[in-house]
């Protein structure tokens, strides 16, 4: 199976070639969106998750996952893991539909 990879800078000359926008204002633009949903996903907290619509079809969610018991397969020993938030993407029926039209 052969795999295609679009880097960003494939996706700013595509948009900037939709739009006519410079590729230049798509870059601030994807730059200003990444640096939004970055901060957006770092305040969950053990009473919040944190949920970020990036477009219709792709949602960002960021939730806190509390300390639990874990185990080292290799020598068995147990502990406790740290809390932490966790993300995640859910990816709805648009992009699904998209992939197999």
């Amino acid at each position: 199976m052969e795999k295609i990879t679009m880097t960003t800078q494939d996706l700013v000359k595509a948009v900037s070639a939709l739009t006519g926008k410079t590729q230049k204002e798509i870059k601030e633009v994807l730059s200003g969106v990444e640096s939004v949903v970055k901060g957006q996903v770092a305040v969950a907290s053990k009473t919040q998750s944190v949920e970020v619509k990036v477009f219709n079809g792709l949602t960002i969610v960021s939730e806190y996952v509390a300390p639990r018991q874990a185990r080292n397969p290799q020598t068995g020993e147990t502990f406790i893991t740290e809390g932490k938030n966790r993300v995640k993407a859910k990816i709805g029926t648009g992009l699904k539909e998209a992939a197999n039209a």
